[in-house]
């Protein structure tokens, strides 16, 4: 085999995502023996091998090989041609003190260049030196955003530290919560009306095309969320499809839908966050003028939420369940994970939404509740797997809504959403807003009333789960 048929191979191998190709590709291209020396051609093998996690002594190898034939001043300077591979590759080099001695400052201004370019990787380290405060100062907002982008553009592990950051920003930064609705509704609540709706109303089940379910632009992307009620996902997950008059077992990623978790009670706010270190309130994604014309804002989130809990105490006595908290953006169906009522996906981050959820059910719902919301087959699992049905005919679960009456005037300020989203209220100027604790409280294991699965046959949706047992979470 000649010189060209195995770098043929190792071009194919690298396409197919093998690290060990990519960095002997850039050995090869650096060195300029058997092929034109290409410096940026290497840096760029080099990068994609650290992208898809190149071993040690591999990544070790290659650094080796590189800096015996260039240097490093020859490095920089085709960085500074914008090139965003390279300039990732300074940053890297700079952060380790690779070639040249070790400089902070110098690797998040190499890092952050790339990192305006989209370059996954770069996004990824810059996000991590804003988190950690090494070579730049400390800001979570700013983190968090950068990671974002960073998971969007597929790097490898920056989803765990996107939650990390999120973790942190949640226990550390102080807001406001706010509830953003038309002048109507805005009414009821300063009138002491506390309107909860199921879970199920902000979910999207009816008429959609299968073939359309991920596809953001195809549905209502501020509210109505595919993915709502989602409690497991697997990469794999054994289903049974109808085959000649029997059943076929297939390996899928899918996830799982729940009917008991779509049907509780939630109360959706807006988390207005104040960032401490500049004095000031991070503003408001324009967006959020979908969900109304009005803003209702908090003052005092322990008092509201003591009322709450009060109100739902006095109508359901201690039969009722209930949590509260920031959602966290986490929801990736083709990996495995188990989501509660305080997950979506990543693509409503910008909502930043504290939600409130109730369940009433005690565990219980009538036969009605399930004949309408599952297959005669995901009811019978569920039963099997200890759920319950109450004949009593006032089971008040089945309800589709619920309202408390508290009183909040002293406690809330109305005004329209434009001044939230500009930050144009007096309010802003003058009282400078408290953490708020969230309340996690634990249930005893539960069957899933499956409502149906998604498959992630290329992000369409399949069918409804006919076939699949209730599992125990």
């Amino acid at each position: 085999m000649d010189c060209n048929q195995n770098i043929d191979e190792l071009i194919k191998a690298a396409n197919q995502g093998d690290p060990l190709a990519m960095a002997n590709l850039c050995k090869i291209y650096a060195e300029g023996v058997v092929v034109k020396k290409d410096l940026a051609y290497a840096i760029y093998c080099f990068v994609c091998a650290v992208g898809f996690g190149v071993p040690q002594n591999i990544f070790d190898d290659a650094i080796n090989t590189l800096f015996e034939k260039v240097e490093f001043k020859d490095i920089v300077s085709l960085a500074e041609s914008g090139n965003p591979d390279v300039q990732y590759f300074v940053g890297l080099c700079y952060g380790d003190g690779i070639g040249t001695e070790q400089n902070a400052q110098e690797a998040v201004y190499w890092y952050r260049k790339a990192a305006m370019q989209n370059h996954s990787l770069a996004l990824f380290m810059y996000g991590v030196r804003l988190w950690i405060g090494n070579g730049t100062e400390k800001d979570l907002f700013l983190a968090e955003k950068v990671l974002r982008q960073a998971v969007r553009q597929g790097a490898l592990g920056a989803s765990k530290y996107l939650e990390e950051v999120e973790t942190e920003k949640n226990a550390t930064v102080p807001y406001y919560l706010v509830k953003i609705t038309d002048a109507q509704w805005a009414d009821m609540m300063m009138n002491g009306d506390i309107f909860m709706r199921t879970l199920e109303e902000f979910a999207r089940f009816e008429n959609e095309d299968e073939n359309e379910i991920f596809d953001e632009s195809k549905k209502d992307t501020f509210r109505k969320d595919t993915l709502e009620g989602l409690v497991v996902s697997q990469h794999t997950m054994p289903l049974y499809l109808p085959e000649n008059g029997g059943l076929k077992k297939i390996n899928v990623p899918a996830g799982l839908v729940d009917a008991l978790t779509l049907h509780e009670k939630v109360f959706c706010l807006y988390t207005l966050e104040y960032d401490e270190k500049n004095m000031c309130f991070v503003k408001p994604n324009p967006r959020l003028r979908d969900f109304g014309d009005t803003a209702i804002v908090i003052t005092d989130a322990e008092k509201f939420l003591s009322r709450i809990f009060d109100a739902l105490k006095e109508k359901y006595g201690d039969k009722f369940w209930w949590a509260y908290k920031r959602v966290s953006y986490n929801i990736d169906i083709f990996k495995e994970g188990k989501y509660s009522e305080f997950c979506k996906q990543p693509s409503y981050s910008w909502q930043n939404e504290f939600r409130i959820a109730i369940d009433i059910s005690d565990g219980k719902f009538s036969n009605e509740f399930f004949h309408k919301e599952s297959t005669d087959y995901a009811m019978i699992t569920f039963l099997n797997n200890g759920g319950m049905i109450d004949n009593d005919n006032g089971v008040k679960s089945d309800d589709n809504s619920i309202t408390l009456k508290i009183d909040v005037s002293d406690i809330c300020v109305k005004m329209p959403v434009s001044e939230l989203l500009y930050l144009k209220h007096n309010l802003f100027k003058i009282i400078p807003p408290s953490k708020v604790n969230p309340l996690e409280k634990k249930r005893e294991p539960r069957p899933t009333l499956t409502k149906r699965v998604l498959v992630g046959d290329d992000s369409r949706l399949i069918f409804t789960a006919q076939y699949l047992d209730s599992v125990i979470l």
